[in-house]
């Protein structure tokens, strides 16, 4: 039974199969057309009067002040397939054809009820952040409510379908929709957002509702379905680069230079210092020790000796999961690795002598340069239903369905390069040849990627109260770009810490 009211009289509608009857007492009833019996139908409602003043809160499917649609007609705008977005959006006769376009109306006006018919809206492309790069998603408005599954046009806009596989579906790219700006509510019923993402992106995320603000946010019989993270790209990060060597030592002396000063070749000895002298040590490195300089020659062992070979360089720290800001969740970038250690330096020959004459032992050659460290893996992004960032955020979800694609997987970290070879040993006069330098260490390996989480709900405020009817079909986190790394984080309720 539905009641039309005006100021001066009352309509009323009975469905089908039913006549209005003015019989007992006055009062209207709806009554079987064919007289039979009917006491669990409307023939048992008493009815008094319609109140066109009466409060008709959108999304429930009733119309309480019987001015033909589900909410008040005055507050509402009305989307539809079939229609324009010349069109007003003020009647149900002038829906327009998308959501951006009701929500574009209501941040200019005073309307904040949007009923949407069954279909498929995509979001028009809006300019997001300093760069100015288009994103298509839904911009909302505070306080805006978006009911859905209306037949729409002459089906009507109270009554939801009946079939369920009718939806009324909202698409965004990345993000389906977002508000930044929340001060009271923000209210779906029988809306399914989802968000997509192109497979040749990377270093992005995904979401289905992301909020920032203070207030309340209600997904009702909702179907929440979000894109997974981008992965790291297939091709790996570049190699480390292979730095320079160390100089070649002097005959007749004099050390070559190693890698900016470190790893020096020894002097040659002289007849005033009959030992050649030891190679300079070249650079420590986090994973070992400096490398050691060759022993200088003597007359027992004329030769001087060869430098060390430089240490590996550190591997990139790794890092597990990114951090959280208003802007969602911040894909992290692992360390680049440490640069190998220096070689080290050539020992310097010893003095000798030939035929009589004095000598003077070679220089040791200079260390070479150790290679640079790989750069990190790139990171997989996250996968989130509804992102909330605020003190005070309420997240409620009767009877929706959260669905996640999962986290994008990170990719390994790039190969250190290789380190610079040793400067030969100088020849000598009349005494022992100096000893070559150290080659350079190689850099070390560039931290993997992290992979990316897979979470339902983000938010400070979290109250199981709020989440006793609603569905997870989280995926799985990402991978690590480690050979035998782990995945990214996998849950329904993420709660987020203050710093």
């Amino acid at each position: 039974m539905v009641l039309v009211g005006g100021c001066t009289e009352t309509v009323v509608r009975c469905r089908e199969g039913y006549l209005a009857d003015d019989g007992m007492e006055g009062r209207t009833r709806c009554v079987l057309a064919d007289g039979g019996s009917d006491g669990g139908s409307d023939a048992m409602v008493r009815i008094d009067a319609c109140d066109p003043a009466a409060a008709d809160l959108p999304g429930d499917g009733i119309d309480s002040n019987c001015d033909g649609v589900d909410g008040v007609r005055g507050d509402t705008l009305f989307v539809a397939t079939s229609g324009d977005d010349m069109n007003s959006g003020l009647t149900p006769e002038q829906p327009v054809r998308t959501v951006s376009k009701a929500l574009s109306i209501a941040r200019a006006g005073t309307r904040r009820s949007i009923l949407i018919a069954v279909g498929s809206y995509d979001a028009v492309p809006i300019a997001l952040g300093d760069s100015g790069a288009e994103v298509a998603t839904h911009q909302l408005v505070d306080g805006v409510t978006l009911s859905g599954r209306y037949p729409g046009g002459s089906g009507g806009w109270v009554a939801r379908s009946s079939a369920m596989d009718d939806r009324s579906l909202l698409r965004g790219t990345i993000t389906a929709a977002f508000i930044l700006d929340l001060r009271s509510a923000v209210t779906f019923h029988d809306v399914d957002l989802t968000s997509e993402l192109d497979g040749m992106l990377y270093n992005l995320s995904c979401f289905g509702v992301l909020v920032v603000g203070s207030g309340v946010v209600t997904l009702d019989r909702s179907r929440v379905q979000v894109c997974a993270g981008s992965s790291a790209p297939k091709e790996l990060p570049d190699a480390g680069r292979t730095r320079g060597g160390g100089s070649n030592g002097a005959a007749g002396g004099v050390g070559g230079f190693g890698c900016s000063g470190d790893g020096n070749g020894g002097q040659g000895g002289t007849d005033g210092s009959v030992n050649g002298a030891n190679g300079a040590v070249g650079t420590m490195t986090a994973l070992g020790a400096a490398a050691a300089g060759g022993d200088g020659g003597t007359m027992a062992q004329p030769s001087g000796g060869t430098g060390a070979t430089g240490a590996e360089g550190q591997r990139g720290l790794a890092v597990t999961m990114g951090e959280f800001s208003e802007e969602g969740y911040l894909i992290p970038q692992g360390e680049r690795a440490g640069t190998g250690g220096t070689g080290g330096g050539g020992g310097g020959g010893g003095y000798g002598t030939m035929m009589g004459a004095s000598g003077v032992g070679g220089g040791g050659g200079g260390g070479g340069c150790g290679g640079e460290g790989g750069l990190p893996g790139v990171s997989g992004g996250a996968s989130i239903g509804v992102f909330a960032w605020g003190d005070s955020i309420r997240v409620i979800l009767p009877g929706t369905t959260i669905t996640t694609a999962g986290g994008g997987d990170g990719g390994p970290g790039g190969a250190g390069g290789g380190g610079g070879p040793g400067g030969a040993g100088g020849e000598s006069v009349s005494g022992g040849r100096g000893g070559n330098g150290g080659s350079g260490g190689r850099g070390g390996e560039g931290a993997p990627g992290a992979g990316g989480p897979s979470f339902g709900v983000v938010a400070r405020s979290l109250d199981a109260r709020d989440f006793e009817t609603e569905t997870w079909r989280i995926g799985y986190g990402g991978r690590s770009g480690a050979s035998l790394g782990g995945r990214g984080l996998q849950q329904h309720l993420f709660r987020l810490t203050r710093p």
